[in-house]
C-alpha cells in the first residue's frame, strides 16, 4: 500500500523490529516490518506476547535485544513527547481509560492541549469537529462519562485517538468484553480512524474472526515471535502453523457454541 492519505499528504510510521527478542521470552530473535498505512492484526493465544509486542511500539516496555523503530525514532526515545504526537493508543478498558468526571469536551480535546495544537479557547470548536467525525453531536460535549452508554463512551475514545492526527494508532484487545453490537461499532471506529488520519493501524486481539474484518494483514504471535504473517483469508483458510490452527479450531468452536 502507498503512504498516501486521500488528501495527498504523506501519512503513517513505517514500524520495524530488528533482530528482537521481547521482555520475559526466550528463544529466536525476529524481524517485523509493518508499513506505512498498513492495518494489521496481531493474534496469539494468551501469554503469546501480543500485548509486550504492542507496548514495546509504544515505547513502556524495553527489548531484551534488537531495536524497534517507529518511522524515524528509536526506541528509547530521547523525546518521548514528541514521539506521542505521532502516537495514539486506544486502550482495552473502554469505562476505565476516561476520567468518570471528566467532560466530553476535556477528554476529547486533552492530547492537543498537551502537544500545544489548540488554545483553550478553541477547545470547544475542535472538541465538536471530533465528536461529530465518530457520529455524536453538541448535547455530548459537557456530558461525563458516567452519563454515557459503552458505545458512546467507545466513539469519545476514538474521537480522543484521532485529535491529534497521529501517523500510528495501536489498539489493544479493543474488542474484549463487547458484545457483537459493540464490537461491530468499534471495528467501524476504528476503520473510520484510519480512514481519517491514513495512520498505521496496529491492533492486538484473541478474535480471530473480529480482526480479520479490519485488517488486512494478520501476524500470529507464538512464545514472543510472529510464526506467521499473511492475509486474514489465507489465515482462517488454510493455517501454516501449530498456533495458527489453533487459533481458527477455537473460532470454529465459538461459533458452534462449544466454547
Amino acid at each position: 500500500m502507498g503512504t498516501e492519505a486521500v488528501s495527498g499528504v504523506l501519512m503513517g510510521l513505517c514500524v520495524e523490529f530488528k533482530n528482537a527478542l521481547l521482555r520475559f521470552f526466550e528463544g529466536e530473535r525476529f524481524d517485523l516490518r509493518i508499513d506505512a498505512q498498513e492495518r494489521v492484526g496481531i493474534v496469539g493465544k494468551s501469554g503469546s506476547g501480543k500485548t509486550q509486542l504492542l507496548r514495546t511500539i509504544l515505547g513502556v516496555q524495553k527489548l531484551q535485544e534488537g531495536i524497534v523503530k517507529v518511522g524515524d525514532f528509536v526506541h528509547p526515545c530521547k523525546n518521548y513527547k514528541a514521539f506521542l504526537r505521532h502516537v495514539s493508543f486506544v486502550p482495552q478498558d473502554v469505562y476505565g481509560s476516561l476520567n468518570p468526571c471528566q467532560k466530553v469536551v476535556d477528554a476529547v480535546i486533552e492530547p492537543m492541549l498537551v502537544h500545544r495544537m489548540v488554545r483553550r479557547f478553541e477547545k470547544r470548536a475542535y472538541a465538536l469537529e471530533l465528536l461529530n467525525k465518530v457520529g455524536l453531536g453538541e448535547e455530548y460535549l459537557l456530558r461525563t462519562p458516567r452519563q454515557l452508554s459503552l458505545g458512546q463512551c467507545q466513539r469519545v475514545l476514538i474521537a480522543r485517538a484521532i485529535s491529534t492526527k497521529p501517523d500510528v494508532i495501536l489498539a489493544d484487545e479493543p474488542f474484549s468484553g463487547l458484545d457483537p453490537v459493540n464490537a461491530n461499532n468499534m471495528i467501524e471506529l476504528l476503520q473510520l480512524a484510519w480512514r481519517e488520519t491514513g495512520c498505521t493501524l496496529i491492533v492486538v486481539s484473541h478474535s480471530l474472526l473480529l480482526i480479520s474484518g479490519l485488517c488486512t494483514r494478520i501476524v500470529v504471535l507464538d512464545g514472543g515471535r510472529p510464526v506467521e504473517d499473511g492475509k486474514p483469508l489465507d489465515l482462517l483458510r488454510a493455517p501454516k502453523t501449530d498456533a495458527g490452527s489453533a487459533l481458527v479450531q477455537a473460532e470454529r468452536w465459538l461459533m458452534a457454541g462449544v466454547l
